[in-house]
């Protein structure tokens, strides 16, 4: 997917004297990406439904409707203009993603204790990703799909407008993608939330010599169980 970011952002940098009708003109480069989307998508799905750990529902929506998208798209010549952004510029986090399902498969690569170099390349990546992930797909995704949308609306009410069903078809799809990216867009800023408020540690000491120990990473919703763990053990020692 690296190749279609980096040719899509191109492409997408210069689309505006390459294609004059966003909807149906003709885009040779568009055409390709169009045309590796729906081949890459298509091996997706298949290796999502063989897979048990990858078989979850919004990625077997995701990549069944992108496939259709991708098909139509070049396949008909319809809306690659948009295709530009949607298989090529979106693309741009998907670089970054492959190295963090890369370390999640091989977790013990990105252990601090054995691989500190590799562990910071791991978060590294993640927080790249996160980022270019929340730009691209969360803030700018939005803006580009109300002015596709603007365009095919217009389209629709023209005169003899050509691949009805499949134009209306897109809309919705549009819709659930949308949607789907602000759901993973949540997931991550409940991941980003977890990593800088609730991987806190609390340090506890106790009367005994040399028993000082550190409690793992406590939530803050454990604070209080913390507490009562440490006050529990303190007048059990004084009992004794």
């Amino acid at each position: 997917m690296s190749w279609c970011a980096t040719y899509g952002c191109w492409l997408w940098a210069n689309r505006a004297s390459e294609i004059k009708d966003r909807v149906y003109g003709y885009q040779y480069g568009a055409c390709l990406l169009a045309e590796f989307n729906c081949a890459f998508q298509g091996y997706d799905l298949a290796v999502s439904i063989v897979v048990k750990t990858l078989r979850k529902a919004d990625r077997l929506a995701h990549h069944t409707i992108t496939t259709i998208l991708a098909f139509w798209c070049y396949h008909y010549h319809l809306l690659l203009y948009y295709g530009i952004f949607f298989f090529g510029v979106s693309e741009v986090s998907s670089m970054f993603l492959a190295f963090v399902e890369f370390f999640k498969e091989f977790p013990k690569l990105r252990d601090l204790s054995l691989n500190p170099c590799l562990h910071q390349f791991n978060e590294l990546t993640r927080m790249i990703f996160a980022g270019l992930f929340l730009s691209f797909r969360v803030v700018y995704w939005p803006y580009v799909s109300m002015q596709f949308w603007a365009d095919s609306i217009d389209t629709l009410g023209g005169e003899n407008p050509a691949l009805i069903v499949e134009l209306i078809f897109t809309l919705m799809a549009n819709i659930g993608l949308t949607l789907l990216q602000f759901f993973w867009g949540t997931l991550i800023l409940k991941q980003i939330h977890k990593k800088l408020f609730s991987q806190r540690k609390f340090v506890r000491a106790t009367d005994a010599p040399g028993n000082d120990c550190e409690y793992g990473a406590i939530s803050n919703g454990d604070e209080m169980s913390a507490t009562k763990l440490s006050f529990t053990e303190k007048k059990g020692n004084l009992n004794g």
